[in-house]
């Protein structure tokens, strides 16, 4: 018998011991203070020392691209990467991001001999796509309204112009803004 307590007060120290050590972690979890969330922290220190741009701060307005063989108007807020040219065809190559809502700004300028459009393998692949593109005067428009393609052929050079994003709309009217001002030389 006094074994058999003896046992029966060894488990009931274990269940206090591992009850009492679930409590203590409870409550040393409960007082952990709040980890600083990103609103919360200083951007300067994020940034390394960099000033943070305010979302507040967005270019308005519009911008002005004129290159060696191209210009053409874009909104104030879209960003310039820089894109390497492929080969010694490609003259000159612009991509622009808009980040919200997302759109890209990509026209290119490459060596092409003077011929129809039907020569280049970009027209020609959407010309064969008829239920993907729809085409009016060389401008390419996808059935989804999400691109919008126009190729120029003159002076030996192939200029390409495309606008395309994820709201439709909004790439038909950053289309017009840039199309309506592109002017090739």
């Amino acid at each position: 018998m006094i074994f058999g307590g003896h046992y029966s007060i060894i488990i009931l120290m274990k269940r206090v011991f591992v009850l009492g050590l679930g409590i203590g972690l409870f409550i040393a979890y409960v007082n952990i203070p709040d980890t600083p969330r990103s609103k919360d922290v200083d951007l300067r220190q994020v940034l390394g020392g960099r000033a943070a741009r305010s979302p507040t701060a967005v270019p308005t307005g519009e911008n002005r691209y004129l290159g060696q063989y191209m210009s053409f108007t874009y909104p104030a807020r879209a960003r310039m990467h820089p894109v390497e040219k492929g080969n010694e065809a490609m003259l000159e190559v612009v991509d622009l991001e808009i980040d919200i809502p997302r759109l890209s700004i990509t026209a290119a300028v490459s060596k092409a001999s003077e011929g129809l459009l039907d020569e280049i393998p970009g027209v020609r692949l959407r010309r064969q796509q008829t239920s993907t593109y729809s085409e009016e005067k060389g401008v390419f428009t996808k059935s989804d309204g999400r691109e919008i393609t126009a190729f120029r052929l003159g002076q030996g050079r192939l200029y390409t112009l495309s606008v395309s994003g994820n709201d439709k709309l909004k790439v038909a009217d950053l289309w017009i803004t840039v199309f309506t001002t592109w002017t090739t030389f």
